[in-house]
């Protein structure tokens, strides 16, 4: 199978805000009144003002199993206090078999995400506060999700010098720089989710390493 997949390289700062349906964050809805300004979630800022001086990684992600309607199920360990931020997200889907001509007319979940919040946690099961609107899965292969913590914020620094870091993909989990912010945010330094997406390649014949710009492995 083909796997589309995402690179796991976007923000979510200062009230940039998603709905369930893949899109950008801020997207207006299809037909909606252009004069009504959008409801923003900026988060309810219970996580307090943060200053950064350093590299710092804020979000900590799981692969997830399954997660449809208020229930997911993780791949690894992870046990989020009850009202925690959860970024749910579809990295890599499976769309089309290997020879295929066809245009692709449905190309897959890869990319899909929304917020969540956590109700419970117990083992590797999360309830939900509110069901998700789309399903995500994990199959080990073709298929892959995560949930990822979000900081909400009151204000945000981020001094010259300090920067808020994606923890590299590792093949299951990872990838993310997101928060949350409700008041003041001040970048000096910078957000960098650099080299924290999907591997490279393996080499493929005809070709040789002068056609990639790094390997996955050493050989």
């Amino acid at each position: 199978m083909w796997q589309r997949g995402v690179l796991l390289a976007f923000v979510l700062v200062a009230g940039c805000s998603s709905e369930a349906a893949f899109r950008y964050p801020g997207d207006a809805d299809a037909g909606a009144d252009p004069d009504v300004t959008p409801a923003i979630d900026s988060g309810d800022g219970r996580d307090g003002p943060l200053t950064v001086t350093a590299a710092l990684v804020v979000n900590t992600c799981a692969s997830v199993s399954v997660g449809a309607g208020t229930h997911v199920t993780l791949g690894d360990a992870l046990a989020p206090a009850a009202g925690t931020r959860l970024l749910v997200f579809q990295v890599a889907d499976e769309f089309a078999v290997l020879g295929e001509s066809a245009a692709i007319t449905a190309p897959g979940a890869a990319g899909r995400f929304e917020l969540a919040r956590v109700a419970s946690a117990a083992g590797d099961a999360l309830t939900l506060q509110a069901a998700l609107a789309f399903d995500y899965l994990s199959n080990g292969a073709g298929l892959s999700a995560q949930v990822c913590t979000v900081p909400e914020l009151t204000d945000l620094t981020v001094q010259a010098g300090g920067e808020i870091r994606a923890a590299p993909w590792d093949g299951r989990r990872g990838g993310v720089a997101a928060v949350l912010a409700s008041g003041t945010v001040v970048v000096d330094g910078a957000v960098l989710a650099d080299a924290a997406g999907f591997r490279g390649g393996a080499v493929s014949l005809p070709g040789d390493a002068t056609v990639v710009t790094s390997l996955s492995t050493a050989g």
